[in-house]
């Protein structure tokens, strides 16, 4: 968004069809919040959960290969 808004003020702020493109980013992001937090999540709150599932698997992973070897 801050890339957008500074490519518009770069040409002076008069693009309409600059303008028209954040506009429809910025609705699209404040979808996109709004359904996340339908499911209990924040956009922020979505990769860190990601990172910390993927550690997880990982570690159930290497137990269930140490299992299986025993």
């Amino acid at each position: 968004m801050a890339e957008l808004k500074k490519k518009q003020e770069q040409a002076g702020g008069s693009s309409k069809r600059l303008a028209n493109g954040i506009k429809a980013v910025e609705r699209k992001y404040r979808e996109a919040k709004r359904a996340a937090k339908g499911y209990g999540l924040e956009i922020g709150k979505v990769a860190g959960e990601q990172k910390r599932l993927t550690r997880e698997s990982k570690k159930l992973e290497k137990q269930l290969y140490h299992l299986s070897k025993a």
